[in-house]
């Protein structure tokens, strides 16, 4: 076992590949004084395949970290030192397949603006916690298979510019609250199989569409680029949806339910205004 007892060597990016013996012995090395300031300061660490004892202790030899990457580390949910630690992080991927549910301590980061979870397949839902990262920017969920729902509370989010989902196979529809996001740009979903409809219809919306009352588009208008690929059970987008004037980007690729929707005229009319557009069935 490599046990270290001096301060460790300063670089700006760290990875660390299945060595739990050496981040076990950093549990016991000297936190120097000065690191904060010394040259160069890590600010990106990536850690892979560790899932020993240390209940990441060691991250205090890394202050001001900006990005973390953690891949198949086992249990995150009792790290309480994690979370004491992270205070100043901006972006944060975790990737695990065999975790059941996100750690707690994910809505406890209060400079977090990039989030990707990836590949945790048996996590079923995101924690409620996490409408308290009011700073984040981007939301990616890659390969999170079980996640059969985006909760309501994603509207509180309200400095989110770009939602990815993919590889998604319960899914069916996006939150109404999802309009509250008058700062979102960006709007992918990728191999979402199960989706019906882009945002879930509200009892208001279908009692204006009963009146033939005009309806607000029920995706912020602040939305620049939309791109739907393999999204084979969707038929058909939300009313309103011709208002969005800041559209710029719109991909429809392999989803043969939306054709019959762009023949209509008034689709025609709006995909018209669009800049860029593909079309793909």
């Amino acid at each position: 076992m490599l046990r270290m007892k001096r301060p460790l060597p300063k670089a700006k990016k760290w990875e660390i590949i299945c060595s739990d013996n050496v981040l076990l012995s950093w549990n016991e090395c000297i936190v120097s004084q000065n690191s904060a300031s010394s040259s160069p300061v890590t600010t990106r660490l990536s850690v892979g395949a560790c899932k020993g004892p240390h209940q990441w202790r060691w991250l205090q030899h890394f202050p001001g970290l900006l990005s973390l990457d953690i891949a198949n580390c086992g249990d995150l949910t009792c790290s309480p030192y994690i979370i004491q630690l992270l205070s100043s992080l901006k972006e944060l991927c975790l990737e695990d397949e065999d975790m059941e549910e996100l750690p707690i301590w994910l809505g406890e980061l209060p400079s977090l603006k990039y989030l990707n979870i990836h590949g945790s397949n048996g996590v079923k839902e995101l924690n409620e916690n996490m409408k308290q990262l009011t700073k984040l920017e981007s939301l990616e969920l890659y390969f999170c298979k079980s996640i059969s729902a985006v909760p309501h509370w994603l509207g509180e989010l309200t400095s989110l510019k770009k939602l990815w989902i993919h590889n998604n196979e319960g899914l069916r529809s996006l939150p109404a609250s999802i309009q509250q996001l008058t700062s979102l740009q960006e709007i992918v979903l990728i191999h979402c199989y199960a989706l019906e409809q882009v945002v879930a219809e509200t009892e208001e919306g279908k009692m204006k569409l009963a009146d033939n009352q005009q309806r607000e588009s029920a995706l912020p208008t602040s939305l620049k680029s939309l791109y739907l690929y393999e999204c084979v059970s969707i038929k058909s987008f939300p009313e309103g949806i011709h208002k969005l004037t800041n559209l710029q980007d719109l991909t429809i690729r392999r989803c043969p339910g939306l054709k019959e929707w762009c023949e209509l005229e008034e689709t025609k009319t709006f995909l018209a205004r669009i800049g860029k557009k593909l079309i793909e069935f």
